[in-house]
């Protein structure tokens, strides 16, 4: 392979592209060689390509080997020092099985050893390390692929923003190898130098970063089982403005993090929010003459003279109309929307707009003129005092009592445009998800884009909620302050901030509202040392499939719902674990595992039933009903429900199921020990 090597080199430094000046060739070849010291290739890769990258003046090595029909290969970038930023190993395929023995302890050393190969700068200072994240961990649901992070910490002390992804996978002989890495660190970091800690930190911190009631949207489930509104406002609590920063732990200071990101305007250009949205409840015209008769609606023709006299608004007499069509939001009012377009296809002019069915109220307006882009224009005083004057006047007459219960929160000029956003205010409360957007041409004096979304009315009696200190203790109990580095001017000093950012509470019962449970599955049980269902449970908790709680109680019936969750949760995914109880079986029946009448969530789950939801989960149920073909060698076969042996048979000769000295006790409850043990032994098998 050295000899490979040496000649793909050779060959590099005379090739003759853009890349391959005498300083780029010999600098390649020298970050190569530093890559090669760090991974093993495979000698049936034969073939070789590279090429450089180049972002914010940052130059990055991509090398690519492979076979000669591209079936295998392995990718790694670098940087100009040869250290490795990304890795991926397609040379081995992913076992079929659903669940190896190899344990997670031994997972995580394999990659422990194979980032010492690959990052040996990240373990040259005891003081500056990789730490597994236990919390990252996760097992692929129906693969042997293993997906979990390392974070840098630097003198006891996390480095924000430096972490390491791998992916390790179980191959078709039982082998580790890593799928993927990925590196994020950096490597010319300098650290101040620790100091004391403010004895008030905690309380330094809720003082910068205080919270605020606010009103937001959320999606209602029930919401035409119910006849109610697609969203409905809830009361909560988050950080004031959404931030949740930082400050130094040494002097209560608030920090302000180093960032590439640039500030992103808002996009008040949109295509109408509600059409998008609702496109696939479009109306024949048949259904229109119907739903406009019954509904007491304006007629297209109606509408569309309307909206062509609206004054405060641009509608060159010349556009054509290209379509319009009535849909449904999921406030349950009617809306028309429609797109205008010039017929000179070059002219690159355009309307839409949408309105309310009822009485021609406008919702959402767009207006691009000629298409022509403008750039470094800059409005002056005039102008400015100009272009808030109409577009207040604008606001009065289109949004009128929408107008009146919002407040400014940006206006921003970009190119002589000028974008401002006023959210919506409830009850002497924000509401962060109801606003108007307006987009304003400050050169040729006219309103570009408009649209306002002003949703729900069933609003949560703001005097109710808890006290702000109330819901910072909440917060605090749920995402404690975390110290860490966080680069600033240049360095990185210590500083503190919640050890979870984006966290909400409920207003009015101090709930977490956007808790991640699959984060905090864990499941190592306290009772089964020395249990025959003690492998079983060790292994299917590494890769977080479980029942809930510190103790398993291995001999405890397990009710219908519980049997399904955990189930359905090994088998199809984790995400069944957070499912409502409802969630789980509207699911589930949609996918033929249980019948709306076998439903009896709190029941306990008979052998024999469990052996049906097992069959049907894996969709072998066809199977299993064939007659006349199937025989198991059970003391008490005969005591099986007619028509379920061939499910029996089926799991026993999977190994699934063995029987308990022979006997297969199909009228017993199944105990949460033998969920456990059927459900491993179906994850082994191939």
């Amino acid at each position: 392979m050295k000899r490979v090597l040496a000649l793909v080199l050779s060959f590099l430094l005379t090739m003759p592209v853009a890349l391959a000046d005498t300083a780029s060739s010999s600098r390649l070849q020298e970050v190569l060689l530093k890559v090669k010291e760090k991974i093993e290739i495979p000698s049936e890769l034969t073939e070789f390509e590279s090429n450089l990258s180049d972002y914010k003046k940052i130059t990055t090595y991509n090398f690519d080997w492979h076979d000669k029909k591209y079936e295998k290969s392995i990718s790694v970038s670098a940087d100009e020092d040869g250290r490795i930023l990304n890795y991926y190993n397609n040379t081995s395929n992913l076992s079929n099985k659903k669940l190896t023995n190899i344990s997670k302890s031994e997972i995580i050393s394999f990659a422990d050893e194979f980032l010492k190969n690959t990052l040996p700068d990240m373990y040259q200072d005891p003081t500056d390390k990789l730490v597994f994240d236990e919390k990252s961990y996760s097992a692929g649901n129906g693969s042997l692929r293993y997906s979990f992070s390392y974070y840098r910490q630097k003198n006891c002390v996390k480095v924000k923003r430096n972490s390491v992804n791998v992916s390790v996978c179980v191959d078709d002989e039982e082998k580790l190898f890593v799928r993927s890495m990925s590196a994020s660190i950096d490597y010319d970091a300098a650290f101040l130098k620790k100091g004391n800690e403010i004895s008030n930190l905690t309380e330094k911190y809720k003082a910068t970063f205080p919270r605020e009631l606010v009103y937001k949207d959320e999606y209602n489930p029930q919401w035409k089982a119910k006849g109610e509104s697609r969203m409905l406002p809830v009361l909560i609590y988050r950080n004031k403005d959404n931030i949740a920063g930082y400050i130094c732990a040494e002097t209560g200071e608030r920090v302000e993090e180093d960032t590439d990101n640039n500030n992103l305007f808002r996009d008040e250009s949109a295509e109408d929010s509600f059409g998008s949205m609702n496109k696939n409840e479009s109306f024949t015209e048949k259904e229109l003459a119907e739903i406009t008769a019954v509904g007491g609606l304006l007629s297209r023709e109606e509408i569309e003279n309307k909206i062509k006299k609206l004054s405060y608004i641009s509608f060159p007499e010349d556009l054509s109309l290209e379509s319009s069509y009535l849909y449904k939001n999921g406030e349950g009012n009617y809306i028309y929307s429609f797109h205008y377009s010039d017929k000179d296809s070059e002219k690159y002019r355009y309307l839409s707009l949408s309105v309310y069915a009822k009485d021609a109220k406008l919702i959402n307006y767009h207006y691009s003129g000629d298409g022509k882009y403008r750039n470094d224009v800059t409005l002056n005083e005039n102008q400015k005092k100009s272009a808030e004057k109409k577009i207040e006047e604008f606001l009065k007459t289109a949004a009128g009592e929408e107008f009146e219960n919002s407040k400014l929160e940006t206006s921003d000029e970009n190119n002589g445009y000028i974008n401002s956003y006023y959210y919506r205010v409830v009850n002497s409360v924000k509401h962060i998800d109801n606003g108007i957007n307006i987009c304003f041409d400050g050169v040729n004096a006219v309103v570009t884009s408009f649209s306002l979304n002003f949703t729900g009315t069933d609003f949560k009696d703001a005097s109710l909620a808890i006290g702000e200190e109330s819901a910072y203790e909440k917060l605090l109990s749920y995402a404690p302050i975390e110290r860490l580095y966080v680069k600033s001017g240049g360095s990185y000093r210590v500083c503190a901030s919640l050890s979870k950012s984006g966290v909400t509470l409920d207003a009015l019962t101090g709930e977490i509202t956007n808790k991640n449970e699959e984060e905090n599955l864990s499941f190592s049980y306290s009772d089964i040392s020395g249990h025959w269902a003690e492998e079983a449970a060790t292994k299917l908790g590494e890769i977080q499939v479980g029942f809930e709680g510190e103790t398993l109680n291995p001999e405890r019936a397990v009710t219908q719902e519980e049997f399904l969750r955990f189930i359905a949760s090994g088998i199809y995914g984790k995400y069944y674990y957070t499912s409502t109880t409802d969630d789980l079986y509207d699911s589930l029946i949609r996918e033929r595992v249980i019948t709306k009448e076998e439903k009896a969530p709190s029941s306990f789950v008979k052998r024999e039933d469990a052996f049906v939801f097992i069959l049907r989960m894996i969709g072998l149920e066809k199977v299993a009903k064939l007659e006349n073909i199937y025989k198991v060698d059970f003391e008490d076969t005969s005591l099986l429900e007619e028509g379920k042996i061939g499910y029996c048979a089926i799991l026993s000769g999977f190994g699934i199921i063995c029987g308990d000295g022979g006997y297969l006790r199909p009228n017993d409850d199944l105990t949460r020990a033998e969920a456990m043990v059927m459900l491993y032994r179906y994850l082994l098998t191939e």
